[in-house]
């Protein structure tokens, strides 16, 4: 499972590796609808991050955060969404219980990962 290629946001490889790591040796195969799913997913993310980035750097940093606040509602629902899809895959394909709900997690806080990722990237040095 990819969450797209190349993006520097060192989050978003994290939660790749650890879903990774927590769903490997479990699913032997993955449909080709479910391949496209976690594509769309990782591509989505990669919007999000865009977005989220692009509102950090606002001069106005109240803004930057209300915006971000935003961006980040509006991706919680897809992530969460993706999620199940995850779990009721993972579970069907004989995945151990506590890793189906550790990689559920970690995808549901991605979007939040990421924006407290950017939000620190982009704050003030302290003085």
């Amino acid at each position: 499972m990819q969450f797209g290629g190349g993006k520097p946001y060192r989050v978003l490889g994290l939660a790749r590796e650890r879903l990774a790591g927590a769903l490997v040796g479990t699913i032997v195969r993955r449909p080709a609808a479910f391949e496209a799913r976690a594509e769309a997913f990782g591509k989505s993310m990669e919007a999000m991050s865009a977005e989220m980035e692009a509102a950090a750097t606002q001069a106005d940093k109240a803004k930057a955060a209300t915006d971000l606040a935003a961006i980040q509602a509006r991706y919680d629902s897809e992530a969460a969404s993706f999620a199940a899809e995850v779990q009721t895959f993972a579970v069907a394909q004989g995945a151990p219980a506590e890793q189906v709900a550790a990689a559920v997690e970690q995808i549901k806080s991605v979007p939040a990962m990421v924006r407290a990722e950017i939000a620190a990237k982009t704050a003030p040095a302290p003085q």
